[in-house]
């Protein structure tokens, strides 16, 4: 599944958990996260730092692929 990703690195969205602090298209099962707000996702620790560096008036950008596809989700802080 993993192996014929568009871009060689990401993370994986295995479930969601609570209620999302922002609406919009949200990421789903299966996508996987390769950018947020521009800046390259190598890690879940690199996800965890982007998304604690947001201010929470600030909207998210996140690049990710679904179904082979590549896609930008554009959520704006609830």
């Amino acid at each position: 599944m993993l192996s014929d990703l568009r871009l060689p690195d990401g993370v994986l969205v295995a479930a969601q958990t609570g209620t999302p602090s922002y609406f919009g298209d949200q990421p789903r099962e299966g996508d996987v996260i390769h950018a947020v707000n521009g800046r390259r996702i190598t890690s879940v620790e690199t996800l965890r730092s982007e998304l604690d560096r947001l201010k929470s008036d600030e909207p998210l950008v996140l690049q990710v692929e679904r179904e082979s596809s590549l896609m930008l989700l554009v959520l704006e802080s609830n």
